[in-house]
């Protein structure tokens, strides 16, 4: 009954997969490139990681202990912070103006391919989320159209206008089915999982183990198609009950959504 809906689901999710695995590749190699080319306009933010961190960052090639004041007349770098604390926080202060163009410039190339990657990773989420909802709406449809019976008499009550907008019996029965559909599609995942196993009796026990991402992951779709990317109470409320309460702290409210958010702060 459903194996046309089925393959054309895998079929979008390949291809959606394929998609994803090639342009992501090309963008990475791209910043990259970018990185590599515009490396000496980077050499502050390079000495100053290594100040921070010099265990994790290393110096540029070419550049040691001994030579780094020759190499940094034109800049300086002032770390904040305790040394075993990881909050440091370092500000670079330049000494001519061209050194400072060149830094700022090579910075907005950088973060530019940096964007693009998230970017495409973002519009791959949205995108399959849409085609889980259009998987659901399909199964959904052709449910009720084969089991008609399914659907309640307390659904909807129709006014008088409505009655009269509706030329037979199977009209009403068809406005009455893609209203359902389209107010269980409205819901949220948790909606849709109380649905298929109150109403269509459905276990749903296969999604246990992958619950707390897949819950996640529609709150991700929503977050970045109606606020932006940016965290708020409604996307950490249900992220909260399935990670750490102290997801809730002010210090994530606000925030811009990224692919490691969820993983660094509620260890799914």
């Amino acid at each position: 009954m459903f194996s046309n809906i089925l393959k054309q689901f895998s079929e979008n999710l390949d291809t959606l997969r394929e998609f994803t695995a090639i342009a992501a590749p090309y963008l990475t190699k791209k910043q990259a490139e970018d990185s590599k080319k515009n490396a000496e306009a980077l050499f502050p933010l390079a000495v100053a990681f290594h100040q921070i961190d010099p265990t994790k960052h290393s110096l540029p090639d070419g550049v040691t202990q001994k030579n780094l004041q020759l190499s940094t007349n034109n800049f300086e770098i002032k770390v904040n912070g305790d040394e075993a604390s990881n909050d440091r926080e370092f500000h670079i202060i330049f000494h001519d103006k061209g050194t400072a163009e060149a830094f700022h410039s090579a910075i907005k190339k950088v973060s530019r391919g940096s964007r693009q990657i998230q970017h495409l990773y973002d519009v791959s989420l949205v995108s399959l989320i849409s085609n889980v909802e259009w998987f659901l709406s399909n199964i959904l449809h052709e449910y009720f159209d084969k089991f008609p019976n399914a659907v309640e008499g307390k659904e909807k009550v129709f006014s008088l206008l409505d009655l009269k907008s509706f030329n037979t019996i199977e009209h009403a029965r068809t406005y009455l089915i893609d209203t359902l559909v389209e107010n269980i599609l409205r819901g949220s995942f948790d909606d849709w999982l109380q649905f298929l196993k109150n109403r269509l009796k459905l276990s749903c026990g296969y999604l246990d183990a992958n619950y707390d991402c897949l819950t996640e992951a529609f709150q991700r779709r929503n977050l970045l198609v109606h606020n932006g990317g940016i965290v708020n109470n409604i996307y950490l409320e249900p992220v909260c009950k399935i990670g750490k309460e102290e997801n809730r702290s002010e210090g994530n409210h606000g925030r811009e959504i990224n692919g490691a958010f969820f993983i660094a702060s509620g260890d799914a």
